[in-house]
């Protein structure tokens, strides 16, 4: 069986949850004998580096990230390009395209699948107003409707899908994420100062303002640092915002930060604040569970979905998460003993089985 992957999203983003889904998922097709797994990159990212058996083809295009306008025009251009490519092989009429991004070729005769992580711009369009939104949004309703399967994240995922798409239930899989095998309990460094933890970008609905002001109104909040890991370094109106609070001292950034360092921050933390008001997954969750780290989130769906009845709940009301904080640090919340094994049945090689079977069901 062949599978081939766009792999768009390596020139979209560094580091993030897409790009690594889909690492997992092409290096884990990889070691199946049944599977012959190639990859488009572009000139930008050729040196990328995958399991030894998968193959790597090279795109003549860069996409440009920095600015968002010339980012679609690339993305635009690249897509010309790709189905070029794709059109001048003779060799897929028994193959499987994965879009790694919102995208879908007419005229193509391959099977093409998506996987569709959230919703976000459609269900919080105020957020989303831009000209180039709406592109991106159109991009992605296409691939939505013409794709000849989809894979959902998350039940919360499918149910968005057909209410908001109308899309046929028997078109959509559900495969939930996995959580890699460095995410696992191990001893506290007792040197560092408590803390508690944000992970991930800090996008309108990530709710980080919301947040921030929080915890300035927590009367314990100098006895603990609020540390950011990912998503980059702050901006302007964050470093603003952060200033009007006197948290300069309290909320720390690490802008960039790998998987064993994003572990030890699981660890060695209080807790792990996750106030998203909508997600599409809430990985981040299940890996600081699977180090038996406590976790304050957001009182959503998903999230339900995700971490059964594990983690502590807020609604979106600053007093609601004052009271988790207080939880957390008075000792008043005992952290279920079997959330850890709660975590096992998300694991990378039962993704990889499963988007197989489904693989196998559009070709035969």
């Amino acid at each position: 069986m062949k599978i081939i992957f766009d792999g768009l999203i390596y020139s979209l983003q560094n580091q993030g949850g897409i790009s690594r889904y889909f690492d997992e998922l092409i290096n884990g097709l990889a070691l199946n004998p049944e599977c012959e797994v190639t990859v488009l990159l572009r000139k930008d990212t050729r040196n990328k580096i995958f399991n030894e058996k998968v193959t790597v083809e090279v795109i003549d295009s860069i996409i440009y990230s920095r600015n968002r306008f010339l980012k679609y025009l690339s993305i635009f251009i690249d897509g010309i390009k790709t189905k070029k490519f794709l059109l001048s092989r003779t060799d897929l009429s028994n193959a499987i395209l994965h879009h790694t991004y919102y995208r879908h070729f007419n005229s193509l005769k391959v099977k093409q699948i998506i996987t569709v992580y959230d919703l976000v711009h459609e269900v919080l369009p105020d957020f989303f107003t831009g000209f180039l939104d709406k592109i991106y949004l159109y991009n992605k309703k296409q691939a939505i409707l013409k794709s000849d399967s989809i894979i959902a994240i998350s039940e919360n995922t499918k149910t968005d899908l057909i209410k908001l798409y109308n899309i046929d239930p028997k078109k959509i899989n559900v495969v939930y994420l996995g959580v890699s095998e460095i995410f696992k309990r191990t001893e506290k460094d007792k040197r560092v100062k408590p803390f508690f933890l944000f992970v991930g970008n800090r996008n309108k609905y990530k709710n980080f303002p919301f947040l921030l002001k929080a915890y300035n109104s927590w009367p314990r909040r100098n006895d603990f640092d609020l540390i950011c890991a990912g998503g980059g370094e702050f901006n302007k109106e964050e470093n603003k915002l952060i200033s009007e609070l006197n948290l300069n001292n309290i909320v720390k950034q690490v802008p960039n930060v790998g998987d064993p360092g994003l572990a030890s921050y699981y660890n060695n933390t209080t807790a792990l604040i996750y106030p998203s008001i909508y997600e599409g997954f809430g990985l981040p969750i299940l890996e600081a569970m699977a180090c038996g780290t406590p976790v304050i989130c957001s009182d959503i769906p998903i999230f339900h979905e995700i971490g059964s009845n594990f983690p502590l709940f807020f609604k979106n009301r600053p007093n609601e998460l004052i009271e988790r904080l207080d939880e957390i640090t008075n000792n008043t919340y005992a952290s279920p003993a079997n959330s850890i094994e709660w975590t096992k049945q998300f694991y990378w090689q039962k993704v990889v089985t499963e988007i197989i079977e489904l693989y196998e069901n559009m070709l035969y």
